[in-house]
Parts: structure tokens; C-alpha cells; sequence
């Protein structure tokens, strides 16, 4: 089971002078400032509502309702007119819907209990916010209302995942760029040939360099074991164009 105590100022009176350290006498509250609900009570104290309750959630949550009513009604309203002064029922409906969407089921099952007693002990003691019972989102609204109040800058903060992207604009012509060339290959040796010895070949499927060269079509190189080479390139027409070799059988 657990106990809270909280303090609660609605009215500031009295000063302290400068260079008062002396702790204040023990309070005693009069018997007839203590309303009581349940295991919990409330009582002033020097310009503060000191607010005892204790249980579980729900049931401390409830106390609570309970107890301050008054408070909780005058604060929805404090909030409902800070959001728009012209129109504040409009103002905290929007608040709500925004709680409602983004806030109300992120919280844990403990605080969702608890804030669910205030609401419903505050609606039984007659908390009302135009015409209506104070209800769950409503609490959760007071609640957040600090991330409510930041929520803009919040956002701006965050990333979208589009920072850096650049968009081409509807209508531009878009500059495709060329296929990327390919080779091929292939070799083969020891018992994969007739004779035992190598047998490979290339093909470079890219634009062959030199004034005198295709640009488009295939290249054919090849080099045997004594050294002897061939370097054969065709145009896509099929006419060929560069042809050199150091044994012209092989070409």
C-alpha cells in the first residue's frame, strides 16, 4: 500500500523576514478544517492544502478526486482558457483530442489507474467542466500539460527522416544515366579441358577507348601460357575495328 502526502498552495499570505532559519512550530490543524474521505484527508496549512491519501492506485486516485474537487474543476478551467481565451470549451477540446491520440495510452497501467480514481472521485463530488463530468482525459490533460506547452518545438527538434533529400520538381526532365557496363568471364583447367591446359576468355561490355574503336559491341582478349595474345574488338554493326595479335591463328 502506498501513502502520499501532497501540498497544495491556493493562497499566499504572511512573509518570511531575511535571515529566518528557525524551523516553524509543529502544525496542528483545527479539528473542523479536516475533511476526510476514505484513509485519505485534507486540511490548510499557512496558505496550502495539505492533501494526505493512500492505497492503491485507483483508490488513492479517488481519495484524491474526492478531496479536491473544487481545485480540479478551477484548473481544467485555468488550463481550458489558456489554451484560447476567445473560445475556451474550443480550446480544450482540442487538447483533449491531442491527449487523447498521443499521450493517454503511453502511460503505465499505475498512473492510468490513479489519474482514472481522480477523475472519477472528482465527478462524484460534483467536478463539472461545461456542464459535464471531469472525466480520465481530462485529468490526463493536466497532467501533460507541460509536454502540451513544448509540443511544437518538440517536433520541429524532431526528425522526419527527409532531411538531406533532394526532390526533382514535377515536369523537370530528369537526366537518366547510362547503363552501367558489365564483364563476363569464364576459365577452365586440368581435367575440365582436352589437353589439360587453360582455357579461359573475357568480354568487356563497356565503350572500348581509342578514336579508332566501336562504341558499342564486344571486345575479345586471350593469352596462352607461351605468351602469345590476341585483343579483338567488333562494333555492334559487326564490323571489326581494331584487330592485334602475336599469333594471328589464334584470331
Amino acid at each position: 500500500m502506498t501513502s502520499r502526502v501532497f501540498l497544495l498552495l491556493v493562497l499566499t499570505s504572511g512573509s518570511v523576514a531575511a535571515g529566518e532559519s528557525s524551523p516553524p512550530p509543529a502544525h496542528k490543524p483545527e479539528a473542523a478544517s479536516v475533511q476526510r474521505y476514505g484513509a485519505g484527508y485534507r486540511y490548510p496549512q499557512a496558505g496550502w492544502i495539505v492533501l494526505h491519501v493512500e492505497g492503491e492506485p485507483y483508490t488513492r486516485g479517488y481519495q484524491q478526486g474526492r478531496l479536491l474537487a473544487p481545485e480540479i474543476a478551477g484548473h481544467v478551467r485555468a488550463l481550458a482558457n489558456q489554451s484560447s481565451a476567445k473560445a475556451p470549451a474550443d480550446g480544450w477540446k482540442h487538447q483533449r483530442t491531442v491527449v487523447n491520440a498521443l499521450f493517454l495510452r503511453r502511460f503505465d497501467r499505475e498512473f492510468l489507474d490513479e489519474m482514472k480514481g481522480i477523475a472519477d472521485g472528482a465527478a462524484a463530488a460534483g467536478a463539472t467542466f461545461e456542464s459535464r463530468p471531469i472525466d480520465l482525459v481530462d485529468v490526463a490533460a493536466m497532467n501533460v500539460w507541460m509536454e502540451l506547452e513544448t509540443l511544437d518545438s518538440a517536433l520541429e527538434a524532431k526528425p522526419t527522416g527527409l532531411e538531406g533529400v533532394k526532390y526533382a520538381k514535377p515536369g523537370a526532365k530528369v537526366a537518366v544515366a547510362p547503363p552501367m557496363g558489365h564483364c563476363s568471364a569464364f576459365a577452365a583447367t586440368g581435367p575440365a579441358t582436352a589437353d589439360g591446359k587453360i582455357v579461359f576468355g573475357h568480354v568487356t561490355m563497356t565503350t572500348l577507348p581509342g578514336p579508332n574503336t566501336a562504341t558499342s559491341g564486344w571486345r575479345w582478349s586471350r593469352k596462352t601460357a607461351d605468351g602469345s595474345s590476341c585483343n579483338r574488338s567488333r562494333a555492334a554493326s559487326g564490323r571489326a575495328r581494331t584487330t592485334t595479335s602475336t599469333t594471328p591463328e589464334f584470331c
